[in-house]
């Protein structure tokens, strides 16, 4: 058994400046070779895509590793992603949120990594940007996308014992991919949002290590997945 926290679900326009992208955009992307990128002008750098607020208390969370959800209340649709510690070079939560804000939106930035905007099974990133698009147009604030995020409790000592993390976050990963898991259902009660049952995660998921989660909520729930 390994024991997670799971932090108080956010807005992620709380935590983030998010700077609107008003440049055109006629639903296509790049394909012809990797990484697919939107066929649209470029206008943020990488570190421009989300800007940290100064007077958030999540900055050390974001800057960490873990498991974050991005729940998008208009669309009825939900990413489950990781960050592991485990790897050559680390990517921490807030390079991976600047990444799927670029994709959510079909930004093309002009600065820093690349991003590659994928479209699994083709029902992921390209059908979310192209809702949004055409929902919100040149004034998407990702307004309606709330962020949760679940880290390992004693992260360190886990990454000694057991020689890394990322099977594990890949398990736990795929186990809040379903909507119906009753820590997504505590998270629905808390924030009031209604048609559970129409809802759907988008995105590849490895199944990992099965183990049993611990995971204790902000408010001092425990679950046990």
């Amino acid at each position: 058994m390994i024991n997670y926290h799971l932090h108080k679900p956010i807005k992620l326009n709380n935590v983030f400046e998010i700077p609107v992208d008003t440049t055109k955009w006629e639903y296509e992307y790049n394909t012809i070779k990797k990484p697919w990128t939107p066929k649209r002008e470029g206008k943020f750098s990488f570190e421009e895509l989300l800007i940290v607020k100064k007077q958030t208390n999540y900055l050390n969370l974001v800057n960490g590793h873990g498991i974050y959800i991005l729940y998008f209340s208009t669309l009825n649709k939900f990413y489950v992603g990781i960050s592991a510690a485990q790897s050559k070079t680390p990517d921490p939560i807030l390079s991976r949120l600047r990444k799927h804000r670029a994709k959510a939106t079909a930004t093309n930035h002009i600065k820093g990594p690349t991003i590659d905007h994928t479209n699994y099974l083709k029902n992921g990133w390209w059908e979310v940007a192209k809702e949004r698009y055409l929902r919100f147009r040149n004034n998407d604030e990702l307004s309606d996308c709330i962020l949760a995020i679940i880290t390992i409790d004693q992260h360190k000592k886990i990454l000694e014992k057991y020689n890394g993390d990322k099977r594990f976050l890949e398990n736990l990963e795929y186990k809040m991919g379903n909507i119906f898991n009753p820590v997504n259902e505590y998270i629905f009660q808390h924030l009031k949002l209604t048609g559970i049952n129409n809802w759907k995660s988008f995105g590849r998921k490895q199944k990992g290590e099965e183990h049993k989660c611990n995971i204790k909520t902000w408010d001092n729930y425990q679950f046990i997945i």
